[in-house]
């Protein structure tokens, strides 16, 4: 073979070899592994972790007024009238690259331990509580600030029970277990990509849901203070508000299915004088709900740049 034909072949198999590599090229642009989304490379895991700290103050509007005024309590018995707790949480939450974080932006849910004092501890105990929370971002008022809500759910632990033989007489709790029960809404505000301040007013109840006596509960309202660690700094802090594309979903049925049960105790009033009934009553309930989805499409999250700053 001559230098010419050499050279003829050596050009034609180059000018195949740059076609072959801007093909590929051109392929790999297109398809959807590089055509990522903002949503898609805000984060490389579906699921970002968050750690939190809180510390509480509560006035606390005591139930035990009523039994003041009733003659309950002597002279020397205080009423509870303020609180402080401290709380340790862990939540979690989806990530923009997932279907669920998309459709429910900036949503989390975790697990907490608190420590309450109502400074009266040797009446009423210093609980212990753990419970569950779940919470979300409603709406922004700037980019880093937004507008949040968050509830609570478990039991607290290490009340001091009601003992007419201990002094001083404690009436506002029956057992030394009492359901838990917060709702609160904060202004938090992004500091940094992983810390965020978060400010705001909280409401708690504590009772045992008349499984012993006394019941009277108690409740507090009172402000909140905290900050949240997050463990991915690329994670987005959306907002319902920021719901802007919509997903095609086929109208359907949904059933909720409710079955519960508890124990109770009981008072009668025998001639206008109320007379705790011995032992505990049972209660059963059921509780069947059928849904039906009308909408033929449900609204999502597009993460905006600004968003991960």
């Amino acid at each position: 073979m001559n230098n010419t034909n050499r050279t003829s072949l050596t050009g034609a198999i180059s000018t195949k070899l740059r076609a072959i590599a801007a093909a590929v090229l051109t392929g790999t642009a297109l398809s959807p592994v590089s055509a990522a989304t903002p949503a898609a490379a805000d984060s490389t895991s579906s699921i970002v972790s968050h750690l939190g700290f809180d510390m509480c103050g509560a006035y606390v509007g005591s139930s035990t007024s009523a039994l003041r005024d009733a003659g309950y309590y002597g002279d020397d018995q205080k009423e509870l009238r303020s609180a402080m707790s401290a709380h340790l949480k862990y939540s979690f939450s989806y990530s923009h690259s997932t279907r669920t974080g998309r459709l429910y932006p900036g949503a989390y849910q975790g697990i907490g331990l608190s420590m309450t004092s109502f400074f009266e501890n040797r009446r009423v105990g210093t609980p212990l509580g753990i419970y569950v929370f779940q919470g979300a971002p409603i709406f922004r008022l700037t980019p880093r600030l937004t507008f949040d809500y968050e509830w609570n759910f478990g039991a607290s632990f290490g009340w001091k029970k009601y003992d007419e033989d201990h002094t001083p007489v404690n009436l506002i709790v029956g057992s030394k277990t009492n359901a838990y029960i917060n709702v609160g809404f904060m202004l938090r505000y992004r500091l940094t990509s992983r810390l965020a301040l978060a400010a705001g007013i909280d409401m708690t109840h504590w009772s045992n849901g008349n499984t012993s006596w006394p019941n009277p509960g108690v409740n507090s309202i009172g402000g909140r203070a905290g900050l949240i660690y997050t463990f991915d700094s690329r994670a987005t802090q959306a907002t319902l508000s920021d719901m802007t594309g919509t997903e095609p979903v086929k109208p359907h049925f949904s059933y909720d299915l409710v079955i519960y049960g508890a124990a109770r105790k009981r008072m009668l009033h025998i001639n206008s004088a109320p007379q705790l009934l011995p032992g505990r009553f049972g209660i059963a309930g059921l509780n069947f709900a059928p849904m039906y989805n009308f909408n033929d499409s449900v609204k999502f999250e597009v993460v905006q740049p600004w968003l991960s700053r």
